[in-house]
């Protein structure tokens, strides 16, 4: 297998990616927004303090609906410059090569914990917060099908 292809920066992408390494945390506020929503309605329900009931509900909603994009606008806030950069990609039967203007990385397939395919790209996991984003877009419909085969025969845990 040899696929090469230029990755151009796509601020939409680099969302969704962000928002797919980050989901164990953005879960983590979804359910702790939910929680405080409930704590402000018993409060109010059971005529404890009307102003903390209030105040616990408002917490919650802003949790769950403010945060997440707060966090995930942050994270990409803080990335290396070299992050809104494109990248040249290839993928062989080694690894994946990635190329940005300054940096040069070579991973190898042992490397990986898992993959997990969207509609969109194959997300191949190194860690728990960090991930390669291979978007489909950018292949011919024979390099997905040559790449998908290529991951299900060296399949590296769960997907």
């Amino acid at each position: 297998m040899q696929i090469s292809m230029w990755v151009p920066y796509d601020k939409k992408r680099r969302r969704r990616g962000v928002k797919f390494v980050l989901r164990s945390q953005l879960n983590s506020l979804y359910i702790g927004g939910v929680g405080l929503v409930v704590l402000g309605l018993v409060f109010l329900a059971q005529g404890f303090s009307e102003l903390m009931g209030y105040f616990l509900l408002g917490l919650g909603v802003f949790w769950v609906v403010a945060m997440p994009p707060i966090t995930v606008a942050q994270t990409i806030r803080k990335q290396s410059g070299l992050a809104k950069d494109g990248v040249h990609v290839t993928l062989d039967d080694e690894g994946v090569t990635t190329i940005h203007p300054l940096v040069e990385s070579r991973i190898r397939w042992a490397a990986l914990s898992h993959t997990v395919e969207t509609s969109e790209v194959w997300y191949l996991v190194l860690s728990k917060l960090s991930a390669l984003s291979i978007p489909k877009a950018l292949m011919t419909a024979d390099q997905q099908t040559e790449f998908a085969a290529f991951l299900a025969e060296h399949r590296t845990g769960r997907s």
